[in-house]
């Protein structure tokens, strides 16, 4: 199963990716080893490698703020599609987005998942390339194996 052979790939990737030689990450290197295994036996590892860019993304410290504007600190509005910044740390209001670079339009429906960490949700490919995107933009290259995990997906729908 291809999808299996490069999410395995893509959290090694990830995780060399988020982190440095040396770095004690525990939670992070049970979880690598834990998602490996299940990786390699689940017949749909999308979940499993959502799970594992969530962890990756909360053990690095570098979670981003899903629930409110970083800016005005406005509760995110259930239902709304938001501008998501990885250099403002998270969701920004479409009234202050404007001036920001570099930032991306989440939908609502991944937005909404994104909030009930539901992993199974039919939004998970959304959910995977945001997740993706701020992995990439916090290590400052995408990981390899993310558009070959994306272009799979394409390729079963």
């Amino acid at each position: 199963n291809l999808l299996r052979l490069n999410g395995g790939q893509y959290v090694a990737e990830v995780t060399a990716m988020l982190t440095e030689d040396g770095d004690a990450h525990p939670k992070l290197y049970d979880g690598l080893v834990t998602v490996l295994a299940a990786v390699s036996r689940s017949d749909d590892p999308l979940p499993l490698l959502i799970g594992y860019q969530h962890l990756a993304l909360q053990e690095a410290g570098l979670w981003p703020e899903f629930g409110r504007c970083v800016v005005t600190d406005r509760a995110a509005p259930e239902g709304r599609a938001a501008f998501f910044s990885v250099a403002q740390g998270g969701l920004v209001s479409h009234d202050d987005a404007e001036p920001i670079r570099g930032k991306r339009l989440g939908p609502a429906a991944v937005l909404s998942a994104v909030r009930r960490k539901d992993w199974e949700d039919k939004t998970r490919e959304g959910i995977f390339e945001l997740f993706d995107y701020a992995i990439a933009h916090t290590a400052g290259k995408q990981p390899v194996t993310s558009q070959t995990i994306l272009r799979i997906l394409q390729d079963t729908e």
